[in-house]
């Protein structure tokens, strides 16, 4: 081969892998600057697994609001609205996606 194909073969990989993080990077800045902030009330649950490395388990208080939902088993999507101490709580869960801001 050609050294002048060698070097853009070169150029080429070398885009390639920048690329990649770069773009992660931009979606994540654009998650965080267009994204909606939730704020929930966890249980202060942190274990320490060996395997999975440090983690939070979260448990919501207000687990009371699966007891309504059938099916578990699939996919669920939630509704959130804002209590009266500016914290987000579950209002509604969806079988299917809903109108709006969902989890």
């Amino acid at each position: 081969m050609k050294p002048k194909y060698i070097l853009w073969l070169f150029v080429a990989v070398v885009v390639y892998q920048l690329a990649i993080p770069v773009s992660t990077i931009i979606r994540e800045e654009n998650n965080l600057k267009n994204g909606i902030v939730l704020r929930l009330r966890v249980l202060p649950v942190d274990p320490n697994d060996p395997f999975r490395g440090k983690y939070l388990n979260l448990r919501f208080d207000n687990n009371k609001i699966f007891d309504s939902v059938p099916e578990l088993n699939n996919d669920v999507y939630l509704t959130f609205k804002p209590d009266s101490v500016g914290l987000s709580v579950i209002d509604t869960v969806y079988n299917s996606a809903p109108e709006g801001n969902y989890l």
